[in-house]
């Protein structure tokens, strides 16, 4: 074989191109027809250089037997004397606009493992955040990798699908920012799941899946398996990626709100882009916002108008700021007490109202009222440092 490589982004179109590159074939797998399912459609795999760039490698029917053998998962290739041709897959294995394709002149030989390289463990996960999802900031025409705790697993369903009854089911998974989103896995991707379930009565297991897609129902985003190329490992500490997860992994108790305290204050003024506290600049009515804010101690209502600044984005005036919360209580359980911090999300969850329409039925100078009503709540908390309303 040729000494000289070519690097997976290097793939193009052009002719009469020696191709010859070293990979790692990341996933393997066997295409059956459609029109039947005795019959074998093709090999696929994804490969994975020393850079980590991928691409898909095709194997079609009538080379399968001289192919099938070498393609191991997992095992290191050099691959020369190969065609290309442009991926128009509609959801894609990597973002590569060029796959490889296998011909009869096509050599293919083991390698020694990569000594260099610059992704982080065997599989080379990539994990969006769940957020990024939910909100599109993520290029949906790819298949991802999802890193999740499984909260809740549905019944197993049945569905007919081109003729041909199907199980699924619909799993939430929850990542390590508190987001949740429904997976919905088919076939044996499904048994997977309700098998586990079935002889283990767990909880907080943590699943990876490699190569889920990304849907809309009813209009809201949700996941699935693809019918090839999909992997699934659940609670497997082997997968470097698990480990970590579950050591981040927050726990759950139950508390109760043993007090609140009064002397701190229960909300702040913030910005309504970064949240954090703005500070209040009195300007005289007859000045420019741009100019410099008269002395506090000089101002009065009559002479001046309040504006807010926020320090986070260089004194940027801050047109419409809005109160916040930021209440400080004593939470106990059966191991004894401890004082906490809630924020405006998790506040807003136990008492269901926003600040701002707060302070219109209470007078900011008076939180005695705001204090006993919660009193006594009971609820769960999260994390090793911070509760959270669950």
């Amino acid at each position: 074989m040729s000494s000289k490589f070519n690097f997976l982004n290097e793939l193009d179109n052009s002719r009469g191109v020696r191709w010859n590159v070293r990979v790692r074939l990341l996933r393997v797998w066997i295409k059956i027809d459609f029109n039947d399912d005795n019959e074998i459609s093709r090999i696929e795999s994804v490969l994975i250089d020393e850079k980590g760039n991928r691409a898909i490698a095709e194997i079609k029917k009538d080379l399968i037997y001289k192919f099938q053998d070498p393609m191991k998962e997992g095992e290191y290739k050099q691959i020369s004397h190969f065609g290309t041709a442009t991926d128009k897959e509609l959801q894609r294995y990597s973002d590569n606009k060029y796959k490889i394709i296998f011909k009869r002149s096509t050599k293919i030989a083991t390698i020694p493992e990569f000594v260099d390289r610059p992704y982080i463990g065997e599989y080379c996960f990539q994990f969006p955040k769940f957020a990024n999802i939910i909100n599109k900031r993520v290029n949906e025409s790819l298949l991802i990798d999802v890193i999740s705790e499984i909260v809740a697993v549905g019944k197993r369903q049945k569905r007919i699908c081109r003729g041909i009854e199907k199980d699924l089911v619909d799993v939430e998974m929850r990542d390590l920012d508190d987001d949740t989103i429904i997976c919905t896995l088919w076939s044996e991707h499904a048994d997977v799941i309700l098998d586990h379930y079935a002889k283990n009565n767990s909880c907080g297991v943590v699943t990876v899946i490699m190569h889920a897609k990304i849907m809309e129902y009813q209009k809201k985003k949700k996941l699935s398996n693809v019918l090839w190329g999909t992997r699934i490992w659940l609670d497997d500490c082997k997968i470097e990626e698990i480990a970590s997860f579950k050591d981040k992994q927050q726990v759950i108790w139950y508390v109760t709100v043993d007090e609140i305290l009064p002397e701190k204050e229960w909300y702040y003024i913030g910005c309504n882009k970064c949240h954090k506290k703005v500070e209040e600049w009195p300007i005289k009515k007859n000045l420019n916002l741009e100019n410099e804010p008269t002395d506090v101690n000089e101002a009065s209502e009559d002479n001046c108008k309040k504006i807010y600044r926020c320090n986070e984005v260089y004194k940027a005036i801050v047109p419409n700021p809005c109160a916040r919360y930021k209440v400080f209580v004593t939470l106990e359980d059966s191991t004894g007490q401890r004082t906490f911090v809630l924020f405006d999300r998790d506040v807003k969850k136990i008492v269901n109202v926003s600040a701002k329409d707060l302070l219109e039925i209470t007078p900011p100078d008076d939180d005695s009222d705001v204090c006993a009503n919660y009193d006594g709540l009971g609820f769960q908390s999260v994390g090793s440092q911070n509760p959270k309303v669950m």
